[in-house]
């Protein structure tokens, strides 16, 4: 998939509408995740982080992994959730 398919874009405002989207989304995102400490998650094609910054500040004690393949997205989840995450 090149960079122009992608149906929404990679501008900062779709990257935001995206974390404003997850943020609104909460409760339902956590709903359902019964997570433990010490557990682990692997979000694949995790775009922005949006849905996985969520988890983290529910679930601080998580360990948590993200892989995208389209760097314009890896690199709001960097800066949105760097104490969490390396760029790699």
């Amino acid at each position: 998939m090149t960079l122009q398919a992608y149906l929404h874009g990679y501008s900062p405002q779709e990257q935001l509408r995206l974390v404003e989207q997850a943020a609104y989304w909460k409760e339902t995102i956590l709903s359902d995740l019964p997570y433990k400490p010490g557990e682990s998650l692997l979000d694949v094609g995790c775009g922005v982080g949006a849905v996985l910054g969520v988890i983290a500040a529910a679930h601080p004690t998580l360990s948590l992994a993200a892989a995208n393949y389209c760097r314009p997205e890896t690199s709001r989840l960097s800066r949105s959730c760097s104490s969490r995450f390396a760029n790699r």
